[in-house]
């Protein structure tokens, strides 16, 4: 039952890896896509409007991929701590029991 357990809680700890992966990879596209709006708006807009609108979703292209590397970096350490603390509680040895007169 103990390894059940083992391999149950590894396989969710990978589970949430590929998550923080997939949610990193919707903020890069995201971005990307911001990009794209800004690329199209500088390029057939009129001058003022395409310089405003198109610096507007340019910045935020580079905000939301910023604020996803972020959370991704986050997500990554959190789950490094988790690791290190599962596995010290696994290589700890069982308490001795001690008799009492």
């Amino acid at each position: 039952m103990a390894e059940d357990t083992t391999l149950r809680d590894d396989l969710a700890r990978d589970r949430t890896v590929l998550a923080n992966e997939r949610t990193f990879l919707s903020y890069s596209r995201t971005s990307l896509a911001l990009v794209g709006v800004a690329a199209v708006v500088f390029k057939f807009s009129d001058p003022l409007t395409g310089m405003i609108v198109g610096s507007l979703a340019a910045t935020l292209a580079v905000f939301v991929f910023f604020w996803g590397l972020r959370n991704y970096q986050i997500m990554k350490a959190h789950l490094a701590i988790d690791s290190e603390i599962l596995e010290e509680i696994s290589t700890q040895e069982a308490p001795v029991a001690i008799e009492v007169d």
